[in-house]
């Protein structure tokens, strides 16, 4: 399971989205704020599979 941050580009708000795979660009998702859709690409997309993984090697 893969777990992004996005960033809705209209009302700026951050929400948390999981999914099976990691290509999730190019997909449309709908913003849990404010109810408009928007499509996913790199400039809304924080990975946090990596942050997971370097917070996992570090302890």
């Amino acid at each position: 399971m893969y777990v992004f941050k996005l960033k809705c580009p209209h009302c700026g708000n951050e929400m948390l989205y999981s999914s099976k795979t990691r290509f999730i660009k190019g997909k449309r998702k709908r913003c849990v704020y404010c109810g408009k859709s928007f499509e996913v690409s790199s400039a809304v997309v924080k990975d946090l599979n990596a942050i997971n993984t370097k917070m996992r090697e570090t302890k």
